[in-house]
């Protein structure tokens, strides 16, 4: 699908175009959009020709025939090709060899969905798409390709290729700028923890600090208008939120949020500067805090966990400096949290 908005030029909002066109199309389209030439040199090295199809006469012209001849696929071993409403695939990932491979056929001018294949009904045509596509490969650098890593694998094998590997018994971790979306966070479900960022704050500072998770649950720690908040998300029906009531005072300085368990699902939460409370303490509710994944130190590594912050740009990404950022809970990992996580990767499974 390719969904495009252009009111200055399409005229038939909410139209529909049938010419046949793919991903790399769309370079030469935005170009010509532009008025741009396609560049021969950029920063002085002349620049390889690119393979597409400007689609701008599809936007002007609904009924006009496509422009577009030959596309050729490529990923991994599984291959294919399209030309004049023809296409032609072979599936590797399940073949030992690239001679072995079962191509197919298919008419997509009369089935879009690639139903019925003509394989056995059209040999000559098969064979003649199948030499085109080597053609084309050769064409456009495509050897040598790789062998798909499922192949060599026997396919999907959750047990080998996925393994959930539970975290040291631990209280105490440390998060830098740069870290991996997929940096390994605590439970923190019924459990006091601390979280505090090590900051040389100037006014006007401000973003994220700490997050986990993104827009349909999560927690985040940020500065914006000079007050210091932590933000809780609870899949995306509740919001609730601890600020310091006060402007943040400019230098280096420990901002910290603090959460106190009380009883399962329920908590009170307040802000902190240098260890000082700096906010009044607010009621948590439905505190399961089990989102453990999409890490963002310094900026919101997806989609934003407060969805006011949907519009910044640059994933809301901290204007200051600080060096980095801790969390600690009251008690390492336990056998029950253990157990917790394995329950929840066999569920995801």
């Amino acid at each position: 699908p390719c969904v495009v908005s252009y009111p200055e030029r399409i005229k038939d909002a909410g139209g529909y175009r049938r010419q046949f066109h793919y991903v790399t199309d769309l370079w030469p389209t935005v170009l010509e959009m532009c008025g741009i030439p396609m560049p021969e040199y950029v920063g002085g090295i002349r620049q390889e020709p690119r393979p597409g199809v400007s689609m701008v006469y599809a936007l002007d012209n609904p009924d006009e025939p496509t422009r577009k001849r030959i596309q050729y696929f490529e990923m991994e071993g599984n291959r294919g090709i399209w030309k004049d409403g023809w296409k032609a695939v072979a599936d590797h990932v399940n073949s030992p060899s690239f001679d072995d491979d079962r191509w197919e056929l298919y008419h997509v001018d009369e089935d879009f969905c690639e139903a019925h294949d003509l394989a056995d009904v059209y040999p000559d045509k098969l064979d003649e798409l199948i030499k085109l596509w080597w053609q084309e490969a050769e064409k456009h650098s495509v050897f040598p390709m790789l062998e798909s890593h499922l192949s060599t694998r026997g396919g999907v094998q959750w047990g080998t290729m996925v393994r959930l590997k539970p975290l040291p018994p631990s209280q105490h971790f440390v998060y830098y700028a740069g870290m991996d979306m997929n940096a390994p966070v605590p439970r923190l479900k019924n459990k006091s923890f601390r979280l505090s960022a090590q900051v040389d704050y100037r006014s006007g500072d401000e973003g994220v600090l700490f997050a986990c998770g993104f827009n349909v649950g999560g927690y985040v720690f940020y500065v914006q208008g000079g007050k210091l908040c932590f933000h809780y998300n609870f899949v995306a029906s509740k919001f609730m939120e601890a600020k310091s009531s006060g402007f943040l005072p400019e230098g280096r300085h420990e901002f910290g949020f603090t959460f106190d368990f009380i009883e399962p699902g329920r908590g009170t939460g307040f802000v902190t500067v240098d260890g000082e409370r700096a906010g009044e303490p607010v009621q948590f509710d439905d505190t399961g805090f089990m989102v453990k994944t999409c890490i963002g130190v310094g900026r919101y590594s997806t989609t934003a966990v407060n969805r006011a912050h949907g519009s910044r740009p640059e994933h809301f990404a901290y204007t200051g400096k600080y060096s980095r950022v801790e969390l600690l809970t009251d008690t390492p990992e336990t056998m029950q949290d253990r157990i917790d996580a394995l329950s929840q990767h066999r569920e995801e499974e």
